[in-house]
């Protein structure tokens, strides 16, 4: 970085702060030099979209057009999975109150809707498909009571690997995802090296599942269960913002 030296003549200390201006300037925009093969986070519009790098070699990630970030971190993992980057759309108040309306209650129909969140239906129900096709809406689903089907006894189970090669870690993981009594799995960073959110009908339930499944999972060292005592707060929700109409004052 070109740093300006106040003993040099006048006209070399603006050219040398023209320079610093412009490269704090390509700092500021975090401007990302990449291969053709690389992919390249742009914003359109407020709605980042992905792009190749064919189509242009030089690009910036950025929220809502102005706020630079960098190019996502696990672009390359999610490459080699074969899976396509998440994309998402720049949201305001308005898209946050639709989202915690419809965590609130998914069944809400899309004129009840726009009167909770003051708008219109046609322009409420095109927020709600923006939403859905950049995936910040999911899915909808019912939320049921685990013990009315057998899934009441829920465990968290911490692992710990053997050996950590990739290939152990694929068919551990490959094998979890088998198992319809493993209810999450999460891979962690420290130890454990995974937590499992277990879920049976009770305690004689969780030894058999232990015994069959759980000790022939590939590469596992050690594990550790623990059984709930009290359930103090369970909701699938999280606040993100004013559930209420967005016209209050």
């Amino acid at each position: 970085m070109p740093v300006i030296n106040n003993s040099l003549p006048e006209r070399d200390r603006e050219t040398a702060g023209a320079a610093l201006q412009a490269t704090l300037a390509d700092l500021l925009n975090l401007s990302l030099v990449a291969s053709d093969s690389r992919r390249i986070w742009s914003t359109s519009a407020g709605c980042s979209t992905p792009r190749t790098g064919s189509d242009q070699q030089r690009g910036a990630f950025t929220r809502g057009g102005h706020h630079p970030a960098l190019l996502l971190s696990g672009e390359d993992r999610l490459a080699a999975e074969g899976k396509e980057p998440l994309v998402f759309c720049a949201m305001d108040k308005t898209d946050r109150a639709i989202i915690a309306h419809l965590m609130e209650n998914g069944r809400l129909a899309n004129t009840e809707l726009a009167d909770l969140v003051g708008l219109s239906p046609s322009p409420c129900l095109r927020r709600v498909r923006q939403l859905e096709n950049s995936g910040v809406i999911t899915g909808y689903r019912a939320t049921v009571e685990p013990a009315a089907v057998g899934r009441g006894f829920q465990v968290l189970l911490h692992v710990e690997m053997a050996v950590q090669d990739r290939a152990t870690i694929e068919a551990f993981e490959a094998a979890v995802g088998e198992l319809d009594e493993v209810a999450n799995c999460l891979r962690m960073f420290g130890q454990p090296d995974y937590l499992l959110w277990i879920a049976v009908p009770d305690l004689d339930a969780y030894e058999r599942f232990y015994m069959a499944s759980l000790t022939d999972l590939p590469g596992v060292a050690r594990t550790h269960s623990q059984f709930t005592m009290k359930t103090i707060k369970s909701t699938p929700e999280f606040p993100i913002g004013h559930r209420p109409s967005v016209t209050e004052s």
